[in-house]
């Protein structure tokens, strides 16, 4: 949505949106006829929009220039957290490929000899692991070094990688009851 503001000067106001993909030759846009424009649908490349206003003595021209914003920032861990001794919980930085973290071979821990039985996500930027019942225990209070996109093949929502990434973690204990 562009928006003219603080028009002045003697009525009637003529009003007109323009647009051009190069900055330079400008076309009318149909209808564009108010000082609020908004655009049929989403911008996918960069578009020179000129707004003129003009009255009967005079007239001037307002350019902006409309862009998308590309998101190559790539995803990283923003937590770990072993519970209990069967799962661990892994927290994104962003909104993450639910089929990508929902696969346990993107994952190691202890270079293999933890095994992962099943990687599920619980929502968009949260994985929780399962650890293999039959595979070497984890007990609350141990260390364990945790692998995480294995290759690279791990990817936010919009397909940037998250770099192969070594985590130390900790199970936490078991809860106790008070008195």
């Amino acid at each position: 949505t562009l928006t003219a503001g603080g028009i002045t000067g003697a009525l009637p106001w003529f009003i007109q949106w323009k647009r051009s993909s190069n900055g330079t030759n400008f076309t009318d846009i149909a209808g564009a006829t108010n000082s609020v424009y908004v655009h049929s649908s989403a911008i996918s490349t960069k578009i020179y929009f000129r707004l003129t206003i003009s009255n009967l003595f005079s007239s001037v021209n307002y350019d902006t220039i409309v862009s998308t914003v590309t998101d190559d920032i790539p995803p990283s861990v923003a937590q770990v957290l072993g519970w209990g001794n069967d799962s661990i919980r892994i927290v994104f930085s962003e909104q993450m490929d639910i089929s990508t973290i929902g696969n346990p071979y993107n994952y190691l821990i202890d270079d293999g000899a933890v095994s992962i039985s099943s990687a599920v996500p619980v929502n968009n930027s949260t994985v929780s692991l399962t650890i293999n019942t039959n595979s070497t225990p984890v007990v609350p209070g141990s260390f364990h070094n945790l692998k995480i996109s294995l290759y690279d093949s791990i990817t936010d929502s919009i397909g940037n990688s998250l770099p192969e990434t070594d985590v130390v973690f900790e199970v936490a204990a078991a809860a106790t009851g008070g008195a």
